[in-house]
């Protein structure tokens, strides 16, 4: 064999070792994107669905109880089983939960790679988009925001086990593991419709060995229905039909609403949301192929004698994502069409586009190969189209995750942490009920919510674990600094109604940066903000507000309180008649100030700016672009600073008709006079920081108008030329006298 002979399989390998190593690569980087989502969004808390899953748990019940526990129209299965030993390992700690679900996404990830590799042999750049569609972040909703491995993760590994074994040629052993792989799918959340799947492809190869006389053809099918069988018996003891929603019918009008919310399920699978026409388009698209593909695939896997691995994967996946979604239409169209948005139905409706690939492989034709792999990039595209957008700071944890997205899980959020917040400032889980009703739980009461937060109580766990920690149940990590508690939802900025709350970080040194973007029209220009953190109260007005002020972060985490001093209004009306206030723009927590930096006044609710001063009255304006002003017979000025600070003042002349006697300095209250001086007088008072200083210059003559003298029309009273008002960090004339007099 000539080298080149020999080279040529090493050349063919390499770009296919770069496949794979690029494929581990996008695996490696969304599994670390997912663990940072966790930690930063995954607040320790028993939430919703959770509480109904305490239950067996709390009553010592074993793993075969935990294996059958039925929760709405399907059981928890196996997941359920090993999820109960990690919330016994982590103290029932919601956080480490959802690190588990990412575990489990990545061995997903790892089980799509292998399936395709075995089916086709081969894994091509155009299949990188698989790794994407296993570690979607629209999946968030049963791993971050109510974490249940059974609903969906754990089912979805099942089924691309029973496809990686139908990915080559079925002996009488492989329909036995795929059955009783299917046992256990059956038990655990809605991998009962990956076990409907396999029983369907099973009863089509009887089908085909029934119409052929080839009865040795039905040996390894009847097995595999063997194990289903046992499945639906055991399944269906002591089973209650729930369809898993109140106010659920078995007959709903329009009956058009089933298809529709069918193909919202599909759109939500891409990211798709809003009822756009692009939803339906893309939804509609998808549910014409699908159906068609699997009417096809089912149709030679009931005649052909042999079919292809690829048919066989095909009916297996495309059965499991089209009864789910059917089902899950059914059950819960009337919570209306919309409600097929939810990111809890995604994960298992890859399996969709799993079965066209799958189909498109078996076809043999490169055209419908290439609408397979367009079809799983659109997928899993759009999302990432939002990250253009966001901040850097925003990226870790958040990428392929859709604004739409982001909003609903800091939604969900603010909900548990303002629930939270309120049980541990008053200990009283009816006193947060009542502020925050049904946002932990919809049906408090029902679910005996207080004697299960007892038992957390008792027994330390959760996010009764540290009482006496404050906020130890917040998440691992926050990027920002900042949490908001209390607010109306959004992610870069939230409306506000009465009130809102965000717990701060501390840091030793730092700035904490405010700012608002609009306000409900009907609230004044001056409506104003009351600030408290900690030990702190200020007010601030709505303009100094939307020009943003920063002031000094706390050292230890602290909450911050928003409060509308003139309450609420309708925010938008007509179209908006919710009871808002401000729209308050995400604060930051930064190594500089971002805005014009204020401070605390001690024993005054107020924010100051680093100095200031006033000009209150018996001051005419600056004159000659600022050479010069006139002053009444009183000036009064008043000055704030946060560290001492020196008043220069430079007085060239009187007016002609009061030019005689004493100028009068009083600063706080205490007066000094001193001579004029035919060059006028200029001095430096010394004040201190802290404290507010109203310093009064009189000219003790009085004033006098040059209209009055007939000198000319002004008729204003005029005593003293200034030339000078400033006040400075050091003296520019020489100290003439410091506060209080000695």
């Amino acid at each position: 064999m000539s080298s080149d002979q020999s080279s040529a399989p090493v050349a063919a390998a390499r770009p296919r070792r770069v496949v794979y190593g690029v494929a581990a690569g996008l695996v490696g980087l969304m599994l670390i994107n997912w663990v940072l989502a966790v930690a930063r969004f995954q607040v320790n808390g028993l939430f919703s669905d959770q509480w109904n899953f305490c239950e067996p748990i709390l009553r010592g019940e074993g793993p075969l109880a935990l294996f059958t526990w039925q929760h709405g129209p399907h059981r928890q299965g196996l997941a359920f089983v090993l999820t109960a030993w990690i919330w016994d390992w982590s103290g029932w700690d919601t956080r480490v939960e959802g690190l588990w679900g990412v575990a489990w996404l990545g061995v997903i990830a790892v089980l799509m790679v292998a399936w395709k590799v075995r089916l086709t042999g081969r894994l091509t750049w155009g299949d990188l988009w698989l790794p994407l569609a296993a570690l979607a972040m629209r999946q968030f909703e049963t791993v971050i925001s109510v974490p249940n491995l059974s609903h969906s993760v754990f089912p979805l590994g099942l089924l691309l086990a029973m496809a990686w074994i139908m990915a080559k040629p079925l002996r009488t052993g492989s329909w036995t593991a795929l059955g009783a792989i299917g046992l256990v799918a059956v038990f655990t959340g809605f991998g009962l419709f990956a076990g409907a799947a396999l029983g369907w492809v099973a009863v089509l190869r009887v089908v085909s060995g029934g119409r052929r006389r080839n009865w040795r053809a039905w040996l390894g099918p009847s097995l595999g229905l063997g194990w289903l069988a046992l499945a639906g018996v055991w399944f269906l003891w002591d089973y209650e039909l729930s369809p898993g929603s109140g106010g659920a019918s078995w007959l709903h009008w329009p009956w058009w609403d089933y298809p529709r919310f069918v193909v919202v399920m599909l759109a939500s699978r891409m990211d798709l949301t809003g009822g756009t026409a692009l939803v339906y388009q893309a939804g509609s698209l998808m549910l014409f192929l699908a159906v068609a593909a699997w009417a096809h695939a089912s149709w030679r896997l009931g005649r052909d004698e042999t079919p292809s691995p690829g048919l066989l994967s095909a009916g297996l996946l495309l059965s499991a994502g089209l009864s789910y979604a059917v089902f899950t239409a059914a059950g819960r169209v009337s919570l209306g069409v919309e409600a097929g948005e939810a990111p809890r139905y995604t994960t298992l409706m890859v399996s969709i586009w799993l079965g066209l690939l799958a189909w498109a492989w078996a076809s043999g034709r490169w055209l419908w190969r290439a609408v397979a792999v367009a079809l799983g990039w659109g997928m899993v595209v759009a999302p990432w189209l939002d990250l253009r957008d966001r901040a850097g700071i925003d990226w870790p944890g958040t990428m392929g995750l859709s604004d739409a997205s982001l909003v609903a899980i800091d939604f969900t959020n603010q909900g548990k942490i303002d629930w939270l917040n309120e049980w541990q400032e008053t200990g009283d889980w009816r006193m947060a009920e009542a502020r925050v009703p049904g946002a932990i739980h919809g049906q408090a009461e029902a679910v005996q919510l207080g004697s299960k937060i007892a038992y957390l109580r008792e027994h330390a766990l959760s996010f009764a674990a540290e009482p006496e920690a404050r906020w130890s149940w917040l998440p691992w990590w926050n990027p920002t600094g900042v949490t908001w508690a209390r607010a109306m939802g959004g992610w870069n900025q939230q409306w506000m109604a009465d009130e809102a709350r965000l717990v701060i970080a501390g840091r030793e040194a730092g700035w904490l940066n405010l700012r608002l973007a609009w306000k409900a029209p009907t609230l004044g220009e001056e409506a104003e903000i009351e600030l408290a953190l900690g030990e702190h109260r200020a007010r601030v007005s709505y303009p100094e507000l939307v020009a943003g002020i920063s002031v000094a972060a706390p050292r230890e985490r602290q909450l911050l309180t928003l409060r509308s001093v003139q309450g609420t209004v309708p925010l938008n009306p007509p179209g908006d008649k919710r009871p808002g206030s401000f729209l308050v723009v995400k604060p930051t927590l930064t190594d500089a100030p971002t805005f014009e930096r204020r401070d605390w006044v001690k024993n005054e609710a107020a924010l100051w700016s680093e100095q200031n001063l006033q000009l209150v009255s018996g001051f005419y304006g600056w004159e000659s672009d600022g050479a010069f002003g006139w002053s009444d017979a009183v000036l009064q000025v008043e000055v704030r600073a946060w560290s001492g600070r020196f008043l220069n003042v430079s007085i060239e002349s009187r007016f002609a008709a009061v030019d005689t006697g004493p100028v009068t300095v009083t600063v706080d209250g205490q007066a000094r006079s001193t001579r004029w001086s035919p060059d006028g007088l200029r001095f430096a008072i010394e004040l201190s920081g802290g404290t507010v200083h109203r310093i009064e210059i009189s000219n003790d003559a009085g004033a006098r108008s040059p209209q009055e003298m007939g000198d000319s029309e002004d008729p204003r009273p005029l005593a003293l030329r200034i030339n000078r008002l400033t006040l400075d960090a050091d003296p520019i004339f020489p100290p003439w006298m410091k506060w209080p007099l000695k």
